[in-house]
């Protein structure tokens, strides 16, 4: 099995999942080191290059974590 790993801010994290929403991909990530070290970014794409960005707010996150939950709790 091959887990693709991503870097933020030194630390390398598992992405566990991917989710689409409002024209945005969103990463669910889990530190490879330390599982109870759980974030979500937003990849964003800039000229050309890819980047993972936090979330705008509150609200956006509430709206992945509800999208997370729905999609993944059944």
């Amino acid at each position: 099995m091959n887990i693709e790993t991503v870097k933020v801010e030194n630390k390398n994290y598992y992405i566990v999942n991917e989710l689409e929403a409002n024209n945005n991909l969103y990463l669910y990530l889990v530190n490879e080191n330390d599982n109870s070290d759980i974030i979500i970014r937003k990849k964003v794409i800039i000229n050309d290059e890819e980047f993972l960005t936090g979330l705008d707010d509150e609200e956006e996150f509430n709206m992945v974590m509800k999208l997370y939950l729905e999609r993944f709790s059944n």
